[in-house]
């Protein structure tokens, strides 16, 4: 399990990590993961307000421009 290297606003789960952080600050997709021995469960919680992730678009927190 890891985070703080964000690509989108999905999980990643591959062979040998899972990537959880969504970048909820830009993204409004909270991520969470559900261990149950063998299993592996991603939950997700979407801000309705966020509308759909931009990667080009500016975050509503950064105050820079």
């Amino acid at each position: 399990m890891h985070g703080h290297s964000w690509r989108g606003d999905t999980a990643e789960v591959l062979g040998h990590r899972v990537g959880l952080d969504t970048g909820a600050y830009a993204t409004g997709v909270l991520s969470a993961v559900r261990l149950d021995g063998p299993e592996l469960a991603i939950l997700t919680a979407r801000d309705p307000q966020a509308g759909p992730w931009n990667p080009w678009a500016i975050p509503l927190n950064d105050q820079s421009t």
